[in-house]
Order: structure tokens, then sequence, then C-alpha cells
């Protein structure tokens, strides 16, 4: 099963679950996006109760190929650009030369 096939059945099976929706959802563009956004509106407004396992087993496979597609990011990774970046931007030392402890450049005696 394709990636928006898989989409187009858990949206399905939601909409099954959720009738008043159909309406609104038959008026969106027939796109692998729209129905992306679709199924997340729909896991997001659905009360939590039960699924089936062929639900439960679909939605775990489209989400580990979206994970694989996408990476996943580590915290280490954005903390260092993080730091890197409000080095060069933000820090005192970079636009004083030197910078006080409370991070302000020290006041002309």
């Amino acid at each position: 099963m394709t990636q928006d096939e898989r989409v187009r059945f858990l949206v399905d099976i939601l909409l099954e679950e959720m009738p008043r929706f159909r309406a609104e959802a038959e008026r969106l563009p027939d796109t692998p996006e729209a129905r992306r956004r679709l199924l997340r509106g729909l896991m997001n407004v659905r009360p939590p109760m039960p699924l089936c396992k062929d639900f439960l087993n679909e939605q775990d496979k489209l989400l580990r190929e979206e994970t694989e597609a996408r990476g996943v990011v580590s915290i280490g990774k954005r903390l260092q650009r993080y730091a890197a970046t409000r080095q060069t931007l933000f820090s005192p030392a970079s636009r004083f030369g030197r910078a006080t402890s409370r991070g302000l450049p020290p006041t002309p005696s």
C-alpha cells in the first residue's frame, strides 16, 4: 500500500466513525497534501476510544515511513546550532570584545 492509499484508508475509517465531517471532507481538494491534513484534523477531533487493529497497523506504518523520509533531528545538534547562532548574533562579547557577568558591555568610566 502506498502512503497515499494508506492515508485514504485511515481517513475512510475515521469518516465512518464521524460521519458529521464527511460533507466538509468532500469539499476539500483531492490532493495528497489535503488528504494528509484531513487525516491529521480528524485524528485531532476524534474522541478517545478504541480503534480497530487494522487502523493502528496502517497508522503505525504511515508514521514510521514519514519519520524515515524526514529523518529525526537530534536535540544535541539543535542546541549546538542554537548556541552557535546565539554566540555570533547576540553575544555582547562578539559586539564589544568582552562581556561582563551580566552579559552587558561594561559602562564607560
